[in-house]
């Protein structure tokens, strides 16, 4: 805008003269424009920058997203990732360093490479970072990324145990996902930190050359399973702070006979009142050389209270049992003792003798868990009762027939009977 023409003295001064005068000085007067500070001085005025704001720096998480390029026909990316470590804990104990860094690569290249790897990722792809472990937990290998549709198989490792023999790991952690939309990347992230690997599953073995009370590890359910003491015959059992104590009664035999028995010989039967020779000094021993098992019983006849009644010995172990069968026609059925039942080794109980009250022709047998008694026909040709005898083998002892034994064997066994014994 220009000024208004000059004045003579004299010359009346317009108002259009003086607005134009007024409207070239603010069109001539300094304003700020965006980005600048105006200044107002003496001698002036005066342009400034204003100090830039501090704008924070944001880096990826691990694994996290630093960019995406599009190939050339728009449907495959080149995606590049931030590095990540996979983090190894150790459990105490297995030497060497405690902690361990694994970096995953990609193909053959890590992922703090230069230049850095990028992954091909179509629409719907997925970012895995996958790694093998031995029957420790410890990791085996490097890590690999690896990009695929569908899931990954995953297994958890197992530790050996007395069954079996261990597995090793695989594990899969999802990293990111690709998808479309609109014809746009898009990232849906998953891992956005470094990938902590531990061990903490536990590991036993027995020792020693008894019988093994860790039993298995069960990889389904995670359960270490432990064997349970079960009391045998005249055994107790009892639970303490630290141990379990394991105990003896040797006032009954084994093999369940009552009155003070002992057993003796390849029975394994246990002693509470023995009569036997050998060097115990008593007078019963025999021209095998092995000492004899008694009961030891109250008896009025004797000079000393007290008689001993021979146990009688088999080749097997076996239990016997007396039923007494009120027949009621030719054939009668009678139930036998569950609990004898029970004692027994499952379809070993036979029926080994019947005597009737009185001269006749019968027969018994066993069947499912009964004695079946068969008479004559005619009904005063049968007997009023039949006594039948009944032997089992007892649980736990199929099979075992004169089984050998060790002259050690022997003579503890001697000592053994003989110790309930003072010398003569």
């Amino acid at each position: 805008m220009n000024l208004p023409p000059k004045k003579n003295p004299g010359d009346p001064i317009l108002a259009r003269d003086w607005n134009l005068l007024v409207d070239a000085v603010a069109a001539r007067t300094p304003r700020t424009g965006s980005g600048l500070h105006l200044s107002q001085t003496a001698a002036g005025f005066a342009y400034q920058f204003p100090a830039w704001p501090q704008v924070q720096r944001v880096t990826p998480p691990p694994f996290g997203v630093i960019g995406i390029e599009a190939g050339q026909d728009g449907s495959v990316f080149a995606v590049s990732i931030r590095e990540g470590w996979v983090i190894e804990r150790k459990a105490a104990g297995q030497g060497g360093p405690v902690v361990l860094f694994h970096m995953p690569k990609y193909g053959s290249t890590g992922l703090d490479g230069v230049p850095r790897p990028a992954l091909r990722m179509t629409d719907g792809d997925t970012a895995w970072c996958v790694y093998q472990t031995d029957m420790r937990g410890e990791v085996t290998g490097t890590p690999e990324i690896i990009v695929s549709t569908a899931d990954q198989e995953q297994v958890h490792y197992a530790p050996v145990d007395p069954k079996g023999d261990g597995l090793g790991g695989t594990y899969a952690v999802k990293l990111l996902r690709l998808a479309l939309e609109n014809g746009s990347p898009v990232v849906t992230p998953f891992q956005q930190s470094d990938i902590e690997h531990c061990a903490p599953l536990w590991t036993g073995e027995n020792t020693g050359d008894g019988k093994q009370v860790y039993k298995e590890h069960d990889e389904a359910s995670n359960t270490y399973k432990f064997r349970t003491l079960v009391a045998g015959a005249n055994v107790t059992l009892e639970e303490l702070d630290d141990t379990i104590k394991i105990s003896c009664d040797y006032s009954y035999s084994s093999g369940g006979s009552s009155g003070g028995s002992e057993g003796s010989g390849s029975g394994g039967s246990s002693s509470g009142g023995s009569d036997g020779s050998g060097s115990g000094g008593s007078s019963w021993g025999s021209s095998s050389g092995s000492d004899k098992s008694t009961a030891i019983v109250p008896a009025s006849w004797t000079k000393t209270g007290y008689a001993a009644l021979f146990i009688a010995e088999m080749p097997e172990v076996r239990f016997d049992d007396v039923m007494v069968v009120d027949v009621a026609g030719r054939v009668t059925s009678m139930p036998i003792d569950s609990r004898f039942i029970e004692v027994c080794q499952k379809d070993s109980i036979l029926a080994c003798g019947a005597v009737p009250d009185r001269p006749a022709l019968v027969g018994a047998v066993v069947e499912q868990g009964r004695v079946v008694v068969m008479c004559p026909q005619r009904k005063r040709d049968r007997p009023s009762q039949v006594v039948v005898r009944l032997t089992g083998i007892r649980k736990g002892f199929s099979g075992k027939r004169f089984p050998a034994r060790t002259r050690e064997q022997f003579d503890a066994n001697e000592r053994f009977i003989n110790s309930a014994y003072p010398p003569l």
